[in-house]
């Protein structure tokens, strides 16, 4: 199956890494503005030349290809004119686009537009990533099939921030002041994008159709000075975020996820809790490291994605073709 990475930072570069050494993926093109005309093996640390130089534009490739790999926003205003020009070149498309994840409710428009072009097209467009798309919606619907009569799900990921990557640290807001740390949730697009994706598509994969949902961001403060990668920071500052999204289905909270990221945090980890006829809990002590967990999430989609149907399709559309194996 032929390849071609659109966005090379640093997510798209270690995914760049993995296909480079994935059996039945061939990598045939790489776009990206500012990497144009550079070697994509140096730009991504390989010892092997893979023979491809990164172009500005899909066009600029002369890559032919099956599959489209898009990782170069988070946001859906941004990604669907991006999208709707792969689909239109007959390629299907996995993307890590957070908002792309579930954008039924969040941009029926631009969802409904995407999965137009696509069907049209014949080909599937899916967005997955480790949060959102698997860890916080796909995996917990996935432990919900060995219990029955589920009343509610809780999913907690938490990191300490300071081994992450300096763009993980500024996008959580270590380092902010609590005025700007405020301004920024107040001007909107801050934070983990994604995490209301998430609550929607666990409901959609529960059938559950929700009453309300909300969505809360506030500020993680520092207990201590912290000396860490991206800067340091005195008790008090802000050293990350606190997001939760709860959804309601009868007036009670049924699903809640929480998502805190902060340099210093004392423990990593992730943890579902499922009530049903058989309460269930997984927890992964340490966490699941994101940059890499992504990367492997979206290589293993590449050869399902040609499985499924036509259209602008979700992780829970993936139940079919998982079960036919590899």
């Amino acid at each position: 199956m032929h390849v071609v990475q659109l966005g090379l930072g640093a997510i798209g570069l270690s995914m760049t890494r993995l296909l480079a050494g994935q059996g039945g993926l061939t990598l045939t093109g790489a776009v990206d503005p500012a990497h144009d005309g550079k070697s994509l093996s140096q730009l991504a640390g390989l010892e092997d030349d893979l023979g491809i130089t990164v172009a500005a534009s899909l066009e600029a490739t002369g890559a032919s290809a099956d599959v489209a790999v898009l990782a170069t926003t988070s946001r859906m205003e941004s990604i669907t004119p991006q999208v709707l020009s792969l689909v239109r070149e007959g390629l299907c498309v996995v993307s890590t686009c957070e908002e792309l994840v579930y954008p039924w409710n969040s941009h029926p428009e631009l969802a409904g537009e995407i999965d137009a072009a696509a069907t049209r097209a014949g080909v599937a467009v899916l967005s997955s990533g480790v949060n959102p798309g698997f860890l916080m919606d796909f995996l917990p619907l996935i432990i919900s099939r060995m219990t029955t009569g589920v009343t509610s799900v809780a999913v907690e990921r938490i990191q300490d921030a300071a081994p992450r990557r300096a763009a993980f640290q500024q996008k959580i807001g270590a380092g902010l002041t609590l005025a700007e740390f405020e301004k920024k949730v107040t001007d909107g697009n801050f934070g983990h994008a994604g995490l209301l994706a998430s609550l929607e598509l666990l409901a959609d994969g529960l059938g559950w159709e929700l009453d309300d949902l909300e969505e809360t961001i506030a500020p993680v403060l520092a207990e201590r000075d912290i000396d860490y990668s991206g800067g340091s920071l005195r008790g008090g500052d802000v050293a990350g975020l606190h997001q939760e999204a709860v959804g309601f289905l009868g007036g009670k909270e049924v699903l809640t996820l929480t998502f805190q990221a902060a340099v210093g945090e004392p423990e990593s980890f992730d943890r579902i809790e499922i009530d049903g006829a058989v309460p269930l809990m997984a927890v992964f002590p340490g966490g699941v490291p994101g940059d890499a967990a992504t990367g492997a999430i979206i290589v293993n989609a590449i050869p399902l994605v040609k499985r499924l149907p036509p259209g602008l399709r979700t992780m829970a559309d993936l139940w079919p073709a998982v079960e036919q194996g590899p």
